[in-house]
């Protein structure tokens, strides 16, 4: 659980995308490149950008298009972003 005096900064600042990608048994490439896990992809449309903590997905199809830690972690639960803070 989560402290509530921790703010949302301090939660990105120690939680890198990496981490929340192996998490969820994910990887990106060397280049920072990997298949979205928001739609059926076949090609790797999503990149992962380590410095920012964040990725983006370049297919036009896909509902989820950049996100950071936090958003990927509501997207892949299917929850709110208030429990995916939590």
């Amino acid at each position: 659980k989560t402290d509530p005096s921790v703010t949302i900064a301090e939660i990105k600042s120690v939680l890198p995308i990496t981490t929340v990608l192996a998490y969820y048994g994910l990887e990106a490439g060397p280049k920072g490149a990997m298949r979205c896990p928001f739609h059926d992809d076949r090609a790797a449309s999503m990149k992962v950008y380590p410095d920012t903590d964040t990725a983006y997905c370049f297919a036009g199809s896909c509902e989820v298009q950049s996100v950071d830690v936090i958003d990927f972690i509501m997207h892949k639960e299917k929850c709110d972003k208030r429990a995916a803070i939590l």
